[in-house]
């Protein structure tokens, strides 16, 4: 139990190092369904972003395994799992540089989240397609998709994602740009 609070602690504050790590020492017992399917989505998003960075072939497979497992449960239950599973794959087309391909695998990963009501994950996909944008030189829609992360992460109730890393993420990429901090302003 407290493997998979501080794994959830380490993902939503972004610090996808401490998940693979804490991932790598904790093995999977199997015990608990729910807690697994989580388990694998941010193991296998936390994964992909550090392979981008770092070209760790080794990070690559457990993105891909988690990928292979989450396509396995999305059919048991599309509803609950389809955007996950599109966003760990709109991830692993970042890592393999097809960015046409992750383009329209963030934005299925979002509209699939946002039909099916899952803020959270609408959120995350917003954020993650925000950060795809802004590293692929579509600054204009990379804010548009960080300013609609912010306001998804406040509808959650995520009080202390929208702190401790949006905000200051947006703040930093866009401390130029009085617009989007307006934006942050008034979202509050």
């Amino acid at each position: 139990q407290n493997f998979f609070n501080e794994m959830l602690c380490y993902f939503w504050d972004g610090d996808y190092v401490k998940v693979v790590e804490l991932t790598k020492k904790h093995k999977p017992t199997g015990r608990k369904r729910s807690l697994e399917i989580t388990r694998t989505i941010f193991e296998g998003i936390a994964s992909l972003n550090l392979a981008r960075t770092t070209h760790q072939e080794s990070l690559r497979k457990i993105g891909e395994d988690s990928l292979q497992k989450m396509l396995r449960w999305e059919q048991i239950s599309k509803w609950n799992w389809e955007a996950a599973t599109i966003l760990i794959r709109a991830e692993l087309h970042y890592f393999d540089g097809d960015i046409n391909s992750a383009k329209a695998a963030y934005k299925a990963a979002i509209a699939s989240a946002c039909a099916h009501k899952f803020r959270n994950y609408e959120a995350l996909g917003r954020e993650l397609y925000g950060n795809f944008c802004v590293e692929n030189g579509m600054v204009k829609e990379g804010k548009f998709q960080h300013s609609m992360a912010l306001d998804k992460y406040k509808q959650w109730g995520a009080m202390r994602k929208v702190e401790k890393v949006l905000k200051p993420l947006i703040t930093t990429l866009y401390s130029a740009e009085p617009a989007l901090t307006q934006c942050v302003h008034v979202i509050e």
